[in-house]
């Protein structure tokens, strides 16, 4: 899975009301990725809307995609069915400028909905029929993501990625002075014993975020260090 692939989604009523999956950036490498939520029927756009026109998707078809409504999902969830198309670049940054997420001077020139003024509005009813997949989808992935998660390993900083980061670097933003000196003092003693610090900590690097955790019961296991970080 990749930024910008569209995918076909199953859902309750997709023979009726088919809804798609735009790959809109990457949260955890290879693994996890936001989605924009996207709709066949283009006649219920609203001003959060772009209609994306065929030579944007690879698709033979406008489709409309929902810029505010996003949800995580990881590469193997069942949900997804097929790849049918790919964006443009043009389209993706056209997104991102509905959304206010790029400093790029972008033009919007995909057509755009209206806003909605009254709850009588079809288009009102149709947009909580979206929230209310997106919420679906998004819970079922946040639920697994949840139960993957091994107790031992521990998030300590999430900071932008920038492309001349390392782990030394990124550990010096850490606010906790109390913990920053432990993780010194790990780091101290891995290199006494020539061990690499990449045995302890993690790295999980998006074009966004960059996680950084530490593997408590590889320190217990093997170091005894896990009380410098308990506290």
């Amino acid at each position: 899975m990749k930024e910008k692939e569209i995918w076909t989604i199953k859902t309750d009523d997709e023979i009726y009301d088919p809804k798609f999956g735009i790959v809109y950036r990457e949260l955890v490498k290879g693994n996890t990725f936001e989605i924009i939520l996207a709709s066949a029927d283009i006649n219920y756009a609203t001003d959060a809307d772009l209609i994306i026109p065929p030579n944007h998707s690879e698709l033979k078809y406008s489709i409309l995609g929902h810029a505010d409504i996003l949800f995580p999902a990881m590469t193997d969830a069942e949900f997804f069915k097929n790849q049918i198309g790919s964006l443009s670049d043009d389209a993706l940054y056209q997104i991102k400028k509905l959304r206010n997420e790029t400093s790029k001077e972008v033009d919007i020139t995909f057509k755009i909905g209206e806003p909605i003024v009254f709850k009588s509005d079809t288009r009102y009813s149709f947009g909580l029929k979206n929230l209310r997949i997106a919420n679906k989808l998004g819970n079922e992935v946040f639920e697994l993501s949840l139960s993957n998660i091994p107790d031992n390993i521990v998030p300590i900083l999430i900071i932008e990625t920038s492309d001349s980061s390392d782990l030394i670097s990124d550990l010096e933003k850490l606010e906790d002075i109390q913990l920053k000196e432990e993780i010194s003092k790990i780091m101290l003693s891995l290199r006494d014993q020539n061990i690499s610090n990449d045995t302890i900590f993690y790295q999980n690097k998006t074009s966004e975020i960059t996680e950084i955790n530490i593997d408590l019961a590889e320190l217990e296991k093997n170091y005894s260090l896990q009380g410098a970080v308990a506290a």
